[in-house]
């Protein structure tokens, strides 16, 4: 089914996202993990603590979806208009400054082993949540966004933008450690 090997291939980049992530931050020392490049930017650790926060609001929303998911379905996501503004907006070019929600504003100094427990944790229940879905018609099921309510977006759109979310953040944190390390 055409359904399933969507949600194979965002369980695929799941697993593959958390194999980075805990990759780049084993090869970081506490010190590095904290340690943010400029004022205003953000340290790896800071990154971390921001998708998890964002993962934490988002998997509870997920998981309830998914209490009455309706028909199932082969049918492949394909997105509308709005989803694909949405998708821009989360990813690495939004078109325009995008300010973070409240709620997701990491910490100032993130702990190191917990952030990378929690960030593996949630995505494990990503992973989960995806496996319930097999044949659900993710298209179809609406989900009002945890930060602005008004903002509808179909459960495949949320795990969409929530891998794109996650590389985005990654490639930075990665960018950060480095120029981290090579100040070092």
């Amino acid at each position: 089914m055409a359904n399933n090997k969507q949600i194979s291939e965002w369980r695929n980049n799941i697993e593959n996202i958390n194999d980075q992530c805990e990759t780049l931050v084993k090869s970081a020392s506490p010190r590095e993990f904290i340690l943010k490049p400029a004022p205003n930017r953000w340290s790896l650790g800071q990154c971390l603590d921001h998708l998890n926060k964002v993962s934490t609001k988002l998997i509870p929303a997920l998981e309830k979806s998914l209490q009455n998911p309706g028909k199932n379905s082969d049918k492949i996501w394909v997105p509308g208009k709005i989803e694909k503004i949405f998708l821009r907006v989360v990813g690495p070019k939004p078109g325009m400054p995008v300010p973070v929600p409240p709620p997701y504003v990491p910490a100032l100094v993130p702990e190191q082993e917990e952030t990378l427990d929690t960030f593996l944790k949630n995505h494990l229940q990503l992973i989960e949540i995806l496996d319930k879905a097999i044949s659900t018609d993710v298209s179809r099921i609406r989900i009002s966004s945890p930060a602005m309510p008004l903002l509808r977006v179909s459960f495949a759109c949320w795990i969409e933008s929530n891998i794109i979310h996650d590389n985005y953040h990654l490639t930075q944190a990665g960018a950060v450690l480095a120029e981290i390390q090579q100040q070092s």
